[in-house]
């Protein structure tokens, strides 16, 4: 099978710059994380003790005083009241305050106090932050490039349902950067990008169902991400759009229009979400476990084929979908040591 690269161009061409920083200019922000990376590997190796009850409490309150703040248009107040909340551990509010240095937002732009505030944010698992830093080691942003400490901040960042972090695994999987290729595995990332709302994931999940790569070839699907993503502003989805609806019947693009009209983006960070249930039904389906066809809804045959996979596994038997299950696909699905 061709891989979408070979029918429609390269998926997604990005700038990991464009995607992940564009509140400031990369080679700016490139020297802080430079400057701030002669610290990166204790920060990143030895997680901050975690704030007590009492702690959480007073972050808490200052927290909402800076978002008060904020919102009356006092961007000192907010910024002196979100550092406040980090200094006792609230890892939005380090997240806000590294934003806040790199705009100059209430506080003196500074670009290496930005690059340490986000890096204890996302040592204190701020999804924003993980994927900032996870996205500038991946492209070697003003640090050296290290996939294997990248994929492993997209990821934390990714299981808590931010999009771009999502939206760019799925991308590792297609190129095989730092992973084996896995064309399915992409395809569920791309799923959760799209639903929650990125249109780069969107345009590339309808390359997928139009090319029939990690999914099974719909033009009807791909009909539907190509319009959202159009609807977007995505400059190449359009023509595939148009592209795609000349291959409709009738029926199938009421069915496309009336998807499209209902939807609207959601994060998703667990296991039971549509492009979840596409995996589970294509690996069951590949060994050997009749799950149906893999339309992303967990009927009954789906729950029977999970059962049946997990009695054979010696593992709960319950026909649930959980980490624990989706993680044991994909074990045999991916060579041992890639």
């Amino acid at each position: 099978m061709s891989s979408p690269s070979a029918l429609y161009g390269t998926v997604v061409k990005f700038s990991v710059c464009a995607l992940s920083l564009t509140i400031a200019g990369c080679a700016e922000l490139g020297d802080a994380w430079q400057k701030a990376g002669q610290e990166m590997e204790a920060l990143f190796e030895t997680p901050p003790p975690g704030p007590t009850n009492e702690e959480r409490e007073r972050a808490k309150v200052a927290y909402d005083r800076a978002l008060k703040a904020r919102a009356a248009g006092d961007s000192q107040a907010a910024a002196d009241h979100f550092r406040n909340a980090a200094e006792l551990g609230d890892a939005r509010a380090a997240y806000e305050l590294g934003l806040a240095y790199i705009a100059g937002d209430g506080v003196p732009e500074n670009h290496e106090l930005s690059a340490q505030w986000i890096n204890r944010a996302a040592d204190l698992g701020d999804p924003g932050a993980q994927f900032l830093v996870g996205s500038s080691f991946y492209g070697g942003i003003g640090v050296e490039q290290d996939i294997p400490r990248a994929l492993s901040f997209l990821q934390r960042a990714a299981a808590q349902g931010h999009p771009k972090a999502q939206f760019l695994l799925g991308q590792a999987y297609v190129d095989g950067v730092g992973v084996a290729e896995n064309a399915e595995w992409a395809a569920r990332w791309y799923g959760k990008a799209a639903r929650g709302g990125d249109p780069q994931a969107q345009y590339a999940l309808g390359v997928m169902f139009a090319s029939g790569f990690g999914v099974p070839e719909s033009a009807r699907r791909a009909y539907q991400w190509f319009n959202i993503a159009a609807g977007n502003g995505h400059q190449k989805a359009a023509a595939f759009r148009d592209r795609m609806a000349k291959r409709l019947t009738p029926a199938a693009r009421a069915r496309a229009d009336a998807f499209i009209a209902h939807f609207s983006a959601e994060a998703t960070s667990g296991y039971a979400d549509a492009p979840t249930v596409t995996y589970v039904q294509l690996r069951l389906n590949a060994l050997g476990y009749d799950a149906g066809p893999a339309d992303g809804i967990a009927g009954p045959k789906t729950r029977a084929a999970i059962e049946a996979f997990q009695s054979s596994e010696r593992i709960t038997t319950d026909g649930e979908l959980s980490r624990g299950l989706v993680e044991n696909l994909f074990a045999r699905d991916t060579p041992r040591g890639a």
